[in-house]
């Protein structure tokens, strides 16, 4: 076969494409196309209000990625990742995002009065009447401050599901919705329904999962995990 000649399989068909391979000049041309939107100011990503992580995420959340926020139990992952959703939506008011809050640890009522307690400036055990009843003022201030929230397009399901179960509902919505990026926020990985029987396997199964989506659909994740000395021994594995 010379060098100029196709490479084809028996039936004939180029096994480039039915392979869904492209040639690196194709890449090559994609690049100059994405550093000349760069340049003005046209990229599609989801720039956040801290110019400190929109520099570390190469100007802040990409379609089609990853994010992962590791930490041990109780350093305020959930309160980040809180903060984070808002003031993204908060920052992108113009474009069309849907957030799947996978909220398997707390449901998500817990997770708006987290987010709301900062506004009227009360712990949640103040909320929740521990030490002592809250104020009528304080009811109502709360009652008043917590609207806000029901104006985000966000949608909660605290019910831990299989991974395929997350893939069949981004896959319907992207079908509904094919205007609108998707942001998949898991809380947290290691609730996510799975018959695996070591934590190798079932991480193997959500990396798997999450990044058929986001080449699919383009969605965005953002995962959190909790790291103990046998997760990080199997994240070590994963990147062996």
């Amino acid at each position: 076969m010379q060098d100029n000649q196709k490479t084809v399989s028996q039936d004939g068909s180029d096994v480039f494409k039915t392979r869904g391979f492209q040639k690196i000049d194709r890449a090559v041309n994609q690049s100059i196309a994405v550093v000349k939107q760069a340049k003005l100011g046209k990229r599609n990503v989801l720039a956040t209000s801290w110019k400190r992580l929109n520099k570390n995420l190469l100007g802040g959340l990409q379609k089609g990625k990853m994010y992962v926020i590791a930490g041990r139990p109780g350093v305020g992952k959930s309160a980040f990742s809180n903060q984070l959703i808002f003031d993204v939506l908060d920052t992108n008011k113009a474009k069309k995002l849907i957030v799947l809050y996978w909220t398997f640890e707390m449901p998500g009522y817990q997770q708006v009065m987290r987010s709301a307690s900062k506004d009227v400036k009360k712990q949640m055990s103040d909320l929740l009447s521990v030490a002592s009843p809250l104020s009528d003022i304080d009811f109502k201030t709360y009652a008043s401050k917590v609207q806000k929230y029901g104006n985000y397009p966000i949608y909660f399901n605290n019910i831990p599901r299989s991974m395929e179960y997350i893939m069949n509902t981004n896959e319907e919505l992207f079908n509904q919705h094919p205007e609108h990026t998707v942001i998949n926020l898991f809380d947290h990985s290691r609730l996510i329904r799975g018959n695996e029987d070591t934590e190798l396997r079932r991480l193997n199964t959500i990396s798997k999962g999450c990044m058929w989506m986001q080449s699919k659909l383009g969605v965005i994740n953002i995962l959190l995990s909790q790291l103990n000395r046998n997760t990080l021994l199997v994240r070590m594995r994963m990147l062996l």
